[in-house]
């Protein structure tokens, strides 16, 4: 069975693209054949694999065409794989299309009965999502089985993901096709507090905040990865964390965060 992240995000630069990529890359090099859906219109998980922008998943989507037409191979040496050996793919994205995606589906099932296409032929598929919720979003709530917010432990990071609660928790349980096909709604894996800074008092209780909210909201927060400039350099050579540096300390975070979301999605297969 193929388990489906989404990663999801209601306001930009809270680090929800560089963790979905280290992820990805993260399975991709322990062995599992992976697929990252780069839903952003900048791009920006495209630009990481070092794939050239591309409006894949409006083709996909929208246009319809199938998913090898759209998908592209990530290099296994950019995840620590040997030449020739890939585990990893893209559906690339690109702002130069100017469309929305959300606005020109014909309905919240496109995501969902489309990646049913996608049944044995990978282990893992990973959504990175735009910064606003929208029918984009709403759709993959039904599309994929696990749900992750990464965001920032600072006031407008934790207001704005309040409202994604609140927008998930309006959508009904479960949503059908015209045809007659049910898709449930996926479960919040988590919340993953990124950026983090442990001497920082205003961080430190809005983590506590989070919580706090976790429980009412039938989740949980996940362990964080601290404020780190090595997380930006291996971003700008396009590199996951746990190859740019092996023995850094965001390195061992990152591998303790994707060891536990890992195992959740070994449990849902």
């Amino acid at each position: 069975m193929t388990t489906t992240f989404a990663f999801l995000k209601n306001k930009g630069g809270v680090g929800c693209t560089t963790t979905a990529f280290n992820f990805a890359c993260w399975l991709a090099y322990n062995g599992k054949t992976v697929l990252f859906m780069d839903g952003d219109q900048q791009g920006d998980g495209t630009a990481l694999c070092g794939i050239k922008h591309q409006p894949g998943m409006y083709n996909l989507l929208v246009n319809n065409q199938e998913f090898d037409d759209v998908w592209r191979a990530v290099p296994g040496s950019r995840y620590g794989r040997a030449p020739g050996d890939e585990k990893l793919w893209i559906v690339p994205n690109d702002e130069r299309s100017g469309k929305d995606v959300s606005g020109s589906m014909a309905d919240e099932t496109v995501m969902a009965t489309r990646l049913l296409e996608l049944e044995g032929r990978f282990d893992v598929v990973i959504i990175d999502t735009s910064p606003s919720a929208s029918e984009f979003h709403a759709g993959l709530y039904y599309a994929a089985h696990w749900l992750v917010y990464p965001t920032q432990a600072q006031t407008e990071p934790v207001n704005a993901l309040k409202r994604s609660m609140q927008y998930y928790r309006s959508t009904p349980p479960a949503i059908a096709t015209a045809n007659g096909d049910i898709f449930d709604k996926g479960q919040v894996l988590g919340i993953i507090p990124c950026m983090y800074r442990r001497r920082d008092k205003l961080q430190i209780g809005l983590k506590g905040v989070l919580e706090g909210k976790s429980e009412d909201w039938g989740t949980q927060v996940l362990p964080e990865l601290s404020d780190a400039t090595v997380w930006q350099q291996a971003a700008s050579q396009r590199t996951p964390i746990f190859l740019y540096d092996r023995r850094c300390r965001a390195t061992k975070e990152a591998n303790t965060l994707f060891k536990v979301m890992a195992e959740h999605s070994y449990a849902q297969a």
